[in-house]
């Protein structure tokens, strides 16, 4: 279970700073965020060994046939155009081709 990686902070102070500040700031934030998804995982795949182990069956799905009715009904360029191509494409990296 992914619980997340919340690093708080106030907007206006946060874009107050020189952006090599911000750089500076941002670098390690970054990749603490990166360090929990590795942890949460690494604990993932570790208690799916331990509970297959254990006679757990686990489905691996194929998603191609819901992402087809997500394309097909407008879904995936609906939120492409609402969050732009930049974030489009940062999501395309981690899931593949969507739209």
């Amino acid at each position: 279970m992914w619980d997340g990686f919340w690093f708080l902070g106030n907007r206006r102070a946060w874009e107050k700073l020189p952006a090599d500040i911000r750089e500076v700031v941002a670098k390690p934030i970054n990749a603490a965020g990166m360090g929990e998804r590795a942890a949460v995982l690494a604990l993932n795949n570790q208690l799916q060994n331990k509970l297959a182990e254990q006679g757990l069956a686990f489905n691996t799905p194929d998603p191609e046939p819901i992402r087809a009715a997500l394309r097909k009904a407008g879904f995936y360029s609906g939120w492409k155009e609402k969050y732009g191509e930049r974030a489009w494409g940062l999501l395309e990296q981690s899931v593949g081709s969507l739209s």
